[in-house]
């Protein structure tokens, strides 16, 4: 058996009296040199955790083996660690090489809720992210995309990724409206508590280890004078509200049209083809928050568009790739929904691409504004049997003449559904 202990801040004192009996009757006391300095009588074998966590579990497996097999260890193991084990802790990995019959966790107050005493702030709405050791969407890019959207939220983070390093990744994003906190070496000697802006943190040198605490303040991302349908969320907004030289701006109307076939949510990944300046992918992006928005472009001029739109609403989860569809789509992300805004006369092979890619039941959603994009897309939905619906959207707005107001229409914009069936055989082809 493998009991994984929390230890608090207070070190040896923190522990209760049934982890202590555990300690006492282990064969194996593994953890960080920090933790195990607390224990210098123990009389059985001891496996620091420094370096890789693999080579660790690697040295825990062979203790169990050595004991008569997982099943017949005769005396248990124990293994030491900070806080919450199972918040961004070793636990989780204990527990995926071992499984869970073998594995207790026994918790002791974490990291943040440490962190959230020191400022006396509440944790009501919390988001956990962590950038420690990079990979599995835990580096900064990852953390960046999470972050965004949540009015509160505490950061792991660590030598590489550091708080300034954090701070300056967060403001190149456009998310500039946050209060920081950082609270270093809580515990121990040379404990401190820094505060101020983002701006300020970027400049700042933390002391390691420590964890930061966001909670934003003022005007969220976005226009002035624009306010948020719900927090953080700006959607449907007027063709004004971005940044947009080369005039490929999706009318708000069709915007909201779309939005609504993509049937976004939050976590899920959006492709974006033909993004133009970006103003669905950056709705999308508000809307499906900490998912992603893939914006595929071809023109370099948009592509400075949609980033630059982007971070004016804090839209960090916007991903833009420079390209021609159907060719640069390998290697992207599996989707759960397709928009195709743009493709002219490739318009068929690149709803191919993205058919083989989107994952079954989801959406493929195209905007065409010539008969022929309209014709081949009917075309494409009804070769592989898949579900599919036209809205036709006609706008026309009012234009003053000679002190007179008139309406002036626009073009129509047929707006295409069609859904990948389950199972996703048809539309492998």
């Amino acid at each position: 058996m493998i009991y994984v202990i929390g230890v608090g801040i207070e070190g040896r004192g923190s522990l209760s009296s049934r982890a202590m009996r555990l300690i006492d009757g282990a064969g194996l006391l593994g953890g960080g040199a920090r933790h195990l300095a607390e224990f210098p009588g123990f009389q059985g074998e001891r496996i620091e955790l420094r370096g890789g966590v693999d080579a660790f579990l690697d040295a825990l497996s062979a203790y169990l083996e050595r004991s008569g097999g997982r099943r017949a260890v005769v005396r248990h193991a124990v293994v030491l660690a900070t806080g919450d084990p199972l918040l961004f802790g070793i636990a989780e990995r204990i527990i995926e090489r071992f499984g869970e019959p073998m594995v207790e966790v026994i918790p002791n107050v974490s990291i943040v809720q440490e962190a959230f005493a020191r400022i006396k702030r509440p944790e009501k709405g919390l988001a956990v992210v962590s950038v420690h050791g990079g990979g599995s969407g835990r580096g900064l890019d990852g953390a960046v995309r999470r972050i965004a959207g949540h009015e509160r939220i505490a950061v792991f983070t660590d030598r590489e990724n550091t708080p300034s390093r954090l701070a300056r990744a967060l403001l190149d994003a456009g998310l500039a409206g946050y209060r920081a906190y950082v609270c270093e070496r809580l515990g121990m000697d040379g404990e401190r508590i820094w505060s101020g802006t983002l701006r300020r943190l970027s400049m700042y040198s933390a002391s390691d280890p420590n964890i930061v605490i966001l909670e934003r303040e003022g005007r969220r991302p976005g226009p002035e004078g624009v306010e948020p349908v719900v927090p953080g969320v700006h959607i449907g907004l007027p063709v004004s509200s971005y940044r947009c030289r080369s005039g490929l701006v999706t009318a708000p109307e069709v915007r909201l049209a779309v939005l609504s076939r993509l049937e976004l949510g939050p976590g899920r990944t959006l492709w974006d083809i033909g993004a133009g300046c970006g103003s669905v992918a950056v709705e999308a992006a508000l809307l499906c928050r900490p998912g992603r928005v893939v914006a595929v472009e071809k023109e370099p001029s948009r592509v400075e568009e949609i980033k630059e739109n982007a971070r004016r609403f804090g839209a960090a989860n916007v991903e833009v790739v420079e390209g021609r569809a159907p060719a640069c789509l390998s290697g992207l992300p599996a989707p759960d929904a397709v928009f195709v805004g743009g493709g002219g006369a490739d318009a068929a092979s690149i709803m191919a691409r993205a058919a083989r890619r989107l994952k079954a039941g989801s959406p493929l959603v195209v905007n065409a504004v010539t008969v022929e994009t309209l014709s081949a897309a009917a075309a494409f939905f009804s070769r592989r049997g898949w579900e599919w619906d036209v809205t036709s959207i006609a706008v026309s707005r009012t234009k003053e003449l000679a002190g007179l107001k008139m309406m002036k229409a626009e073009n129509t914009i047929h707006v295409v559904r069609g859904r990948k069936p389950d199972g996703g055989a048809a539309g492998g082809r």
